[in-house]
């Protein structure tokens, strides 16, 4: 249902369903939910769902999804402001495991241009 709502553009109520849910029942779920997390805008959240499920989400055998997953984390520690070091380790880990995917490196390196104009060591 949050799904349904985020694509309608109604990140509030979608909000409010996913804060409803306990917790993820598996690598797909947990995947899932912070992946809505943060189309809701809600990037604490879904860093707290990436943080909490960690070892599940790390340790799924696809190696795809796990990049992506990856991708993601990178993604959502831009908009929480972490470390340069914790960006350029999750850009490094999805490109690792996932090389031939171009979007991946696109994404860094405009990371890394946007990071060296601030002034920031990459």
């Amino acid at each position: 249902m949050a799904k349904a709502y985020l694509n309608k553009g109604l990140s509030k109520r979608a909000n409010e369903i996913l804060d409803q849910i306990t917790a993820p029942a598996g690598v797909n779920d947990a995947m899932e939910l912070a992946l809505l997390y943060k189309r809701a805008g809600d990037m604490q959240k879904a860093h707290n769902v990436f943080a909490s499920n960690y070892d599940v989400l790390m340790n799924d055998p696809n190696p795809t999804r796990q990049a992506w997953c990856w991708m993601d984390l990178a993604n959502t520690l831009i908009w929480l402001r972490a470390p340069d070091s914790d960006i350029r380790r999750a850009f490094e880990k999805a490109i690792e495991l996932l090389p031939s995917e171009p979007r991946f490196k696109d994404v860094y390196a405009r990371w890394q241009g946007r990071a060296q104009r601030n002034n920031r060591k990459t």
